[in-house]
């Protein structure tokens, strides 16, 4: 069996920020579309829904470019081998 088939290590500071990310997604997400009241009125300003999510997607990039890094070495070393 190859070592190339097994799960990838995911570091633990990477799934925080992807956590963290996923949550202010979330919440942009929901205050865009409703109108709901979970971000307090003395945070809120023009457009903070537009924020709350491009600063979401970026928290969430470093998992995914770790993720495709960790893929194409392996990847690139089952063809070597």
């Amino acid at each position: 069996m190859s070592k190339s088939t097994g799960p990838l290590p995911i570091p633990l500071h990477l799934i925080v920020l992807d956590t963290i990310g996923m949550v202010l997604v979330g919440i942009g997400l929901y205050e865009l579309f409703s109108d709901a009241g979970l971000v307090p009125e003395n945070l809120r300003f023009e457009g903070f829904e537009t924020v709350f999510i491009s600063v979401g997607l970026l928290l969430m990039a470093p998992l995914v470019v770790h993720l495709v890094r960790k893929v194409t070495t392996r990847s690139a070393r089952g063809k070597e081998i």
